[in-house]
């Protein structure tokens, strides 16, 4: 009773099914003129030295796939790239390393390198993936965030002062909301089961990363999306979330 009184009053529950047979949204019918299927993020803006690790937080469902990254190269060098499962839906951290892989990188500029990770995790649920410094590589960034995506880059405690904290050395610091040059295939994440196939529709589950569904529509022509409401029928987003907890 008790998560259902927090999920009636929009908390954050991440990761629980709603089962309220008040809940309008589980018998609600949205539409959309299009939904986003082609993961990655788009124009090119900077240039951005690999001189500090790089995260990218991606929503994966079902699998992760073909994850490609915009690199420079000054000289013939390799790229490291870990794959993590941050475990708990809160999580903005990595928690348990799924693969790493390491990829040679032939000198040159503005070059697709396609890293081969590949994951298929149980349920829907966010990769942590993880770009190892080296000072012979740069990103790019780009002029705005992907959906659900969060970009961060890792500025290690001082050791003499605090013990490592993985919640404070990930940050968004000096990004200002920009995300990092990627390709990763096509993904679900954005696009619930259409009406028109024989796919059942799915209990709606609130994942870290990606969009919220709708919450419940009490009074007519309200819609919820996070913690907001509109008396419009257009189109909802999701804020992406911040709050992290390891």
């Amino acid at each position: 009773m008790l998560q259902r009184a927090l999920l009636r009053e929009d908390a954050s529950v991440i990761g629980l099914a709603s089962a309220d047979p008040d809940d309008l949204a589980l018998h609600a019918t949205v539409t959309a003129s299009s939904s986003l299927t082609d993961f990655g993020v788009g124009t090119m803006l900077e240039r951005l030295p690999l001189t500090a690790d790089a995260g990218l937080v991606l929503p994966v469902d079902p699998e992760l796939t073909g994850l490609e990254l915009l690199v420079d190269a000054e000289r013939d060098t390799e790229l490291v790239v870990e794959l993590h499962d941050p475990e708990l839906g809160q999580n903005y951290v990595p928690r348990r390393l799924v693969d790493s892989v390491t990829v040679p990188v032939a000198a040159g500029s503005k070059q697709w390198v396609v890293t081969g990770l590949r994951w298929t995790p149980e349920s829907a649920r966010n990769a942590f993936v993880v770009v190892r410094a080296n000072e012979d590589l740069a990103l790019y960034s780009t002029d705005g965030p992907a959906p659900g995506v969060l970009a961060l880059t890792r500025i290690p405690l001082d050791p003499r002062a605090e013990s490592p904290q993985p919640l404070r050395e990930w940050t968004d610091r000096g990004l200002l909301r920009r995300g990092f040059r990627f390709r990763a295939g096509e993904t679900a994440a954005y696009a619930p089961p259409r009406p028109w196939t024989a796919t059942p529709a799915r209990t709606p589950v609130r994942t870290c990363g990606s969009p919220s569904p709708s919450r419940r529509a009490r009074e007519p022509g309200w819609s919820w999306s996070g913690r907001s409401r509109s008396r419009s029928a257009g189109s909802m987003s999701s804020p992406m979330t911040t709050s992290t907890r390891t």
